[in-house]
């Protein structure tokens, strides 16, 4: 039970950070609370951040390779280009589920399911739990994958969570997917009333494309029905937001939406959790309700399937040897130690009011000390718990950049792992030397 390096939480970004350490040479573990790999990525969300809205890519790399792999198992569109977005990609949940069990295990890592991170018995040593069986797992080197930064908080990291102000929450939100939908009438209320496509301001050419090319798209990105929801909501409706959220399938004629909106989900408190699981679920009726009586194209809609469990935007921030800012990302500030670029939006669901705030960022950079919990040595956290306040968490946190941390993170401690050096002790141009070489974008492009 010694291994090189233990990755824990499994979903796209554990999986690609212990793919990674395990093409490094290392021998890895990858742990699992649930019973399947992918995490919240399997909810049914096309993936957003692999391009900028100027259609630069942005993330290669182990995030792209998944894509690339789910394509020849039919499991993954191709990208289609989104003004605010960049680009996104319809990816198949229950394919992503074979694709990144395979890719697991043909890489050697060894992995276990349905257990549970429970604490740090000695330093390097944790203790983990799968049903009645307690076991120990050493290495030498964690990596920290976890939703809510679970290994770092253990081993004694400084932590906060939501808003650095107040300790707010991003709204979170479960998926439901929605099918009978009418696409035709739909696009024909979209044609004449563009602007009530997207919640974020785009110019009105950019408005016109899209809904040229949404008939033959494979997935497009809404915000929408602003005027028609503040009429309903007027009218009595208990749908909690003021946009429809979510995603469109025109060839399928199908719907996946977040329309729920659950606040203060914080997956550290049982009770808050519970109760933010509850509160989604039965939001489904007031979804229902509003696409049936007022969404167009939407009149026999009907409820086809919901995601595995609630999906939390936000919850613990570990303070790392850098604090990655919005103003970083808004300035496209560029750092020496650079291991990941991103350029989604700032999406910010928000804690204080129904709707998004955002803003639009350059390409940007995450920098390696951000995966560096401040004084702990041997751990990195990859993901959405890494070094970053909340507004730049709200565009780091999307799957293609958080999974190019987590390939960043694997890299790094096979490469602290064969030179028997500390994780901050590794030379960073032989890192990034070693990301390029597996296909991660790093500047300049």
């Amino acid at each position: 039970m010694k291994y090189d390096v233990i990755v824990v939480g499994g979903g796209t970004t554990g999986c690609s950070a212990a793919i990674a350490a395990a093409r490094q040479g290392c021998k890895v573990a990858l742990v699992e609370a649930l019973g399947f790999l992918g995490g919240n990525a399997c909810n049914g969300m096309a993936w957003y951040g692999f391009h900028s809205t100027k259609n630069i890519q942005v993330v290669g790399g182990l995030p792209l390779e998944i894509i690339q792999r789910l394509r020849t198992m039919d499991g993954a569109s191709e990208f289609f280009p989104d003004p605010v977005a960049g680009s996104m990609v319809r990816v198949q949940s229950t394919i992503l589920k074979l694709c990144l069990l395979k890719m697991v295990l043909e890489s050697g890592v060894q992995l276990f399911l349905h257990t549970q991170f429970e604490g740090f018995t000695v330093p390097q040593c944790g203790h983990f739990r799968c049903k009645q069986q307690a076991f120990d797992l050493h290495a030498s080197i964690f990596i920290d994958c976890t939703d809510a930064g679970d290994v770092a908080r253990s081993a004694g990291a400084s932590w906060w969570l939501g808003r650095e102000t107040d300790g707010k929450l991003q709204a979170a939100s479960g998926t439901v997917f929605i099918g009978g939908v009418d696409m035709e009438e739909m696009f024909a209320y979209f044609r004449t009333h563009p602007r009530e496509l997207r919640p974020i301001d785009v110019s009105s050419e950019a408005l016109e494309e899209l809904i040229d090319r949404m008939p033959s798209a494979p997935v497009f990105g809404m915000g929408a029905f602003r005027e028609i929801i503040a009429r309903a909501h007027a009218e009595g409706s208990l749908y909690p937001r003021d946009t429809l959220v979510g995603q469109a399938f025109p060839q399928t004629g199908e719907l996946m939406l977040v329309g729920s909106r659950v606040e203060n989900a914080d997956p550290t408190n049982v009770t808050d959790y519970t109760r933010a699981e509850i509160q989604a679920q039965l939001q489904m009726e007031s979804i229902l309700h509003l696409l049936k009586n007022y969404i167009p194209g939407c009149k026999n809609a009907h409820m086809i399937g919901s995601g595995h469990t609630l999906g939390i935007r936000e919850s613990c921030h570990v303070q790392g040897d850098y604090l990655l800012t919005a103003e970083d990302l808004m300035q496209g500030k560029s750092f020496e130690d650079v291991i990941a670029l991103g350029a989604y939006h700032l999406d910010v669901h928000a804690p204080d009011h129904p709707g998004i705030d955002s803003g639009c960022p350059p390409v940007y950079q995450i920098p390696y000390r951000s995966l560096l919990p401040q004084k702990i040595e041997g751990l990195l956290v990859a993901g959405r718990a890494f070094s970053a306040t909340q507004l730049a968490q709200a565009s780091t946190r999307v799957i293609p950049i958080a999974a190019a941390t987590g390939q960043a993170a694997g890299i790094a401690a096979g490469l602290a792992s064969k030179e028997a050096c500390s994780l901050r002790a590794i030379e960073i141009q032989k890192l990034q030397r070693l990301l390029r070489e597996n296909g991660a974008l790093l500047p300049p492009l």
